[in-house]
């Protein structure tokens, strides 16, 4: 399987990054949830976020392992 270059999946991470926030605003902040993100699941976009992050890591040799160890 080929990833897109980092830089693409960089901006992917940043769409779904924009997601997850534009859910949680809706779900946890003072505006309404609008009917375009009804239905939407908090854990799926978590998980999409996740995913990008760690192709990213895969793609550049970033060993996610031991950075969360230090931590």
């Amino acid at each position: 399987m080929r990833y897109f270059g980092e830089l693409t999946n960089l901006g992917s991470l940043m769409e779904e990054i924009g997601e997850l926030s534009r859910l949680m605003v809706r779900l946890y902040g003072v505006q309404s949830l609008k009917e375009s993100n009804k239905g939407k699941d908090l854990g799926n976009e978590m998980a999409d976020v996740l995913w990008v992050l760690l192709c990213l890591a895969n793609q550049t040799g970033a060993d996610l392992t031991a950075a969360l160890k230090k931590i």
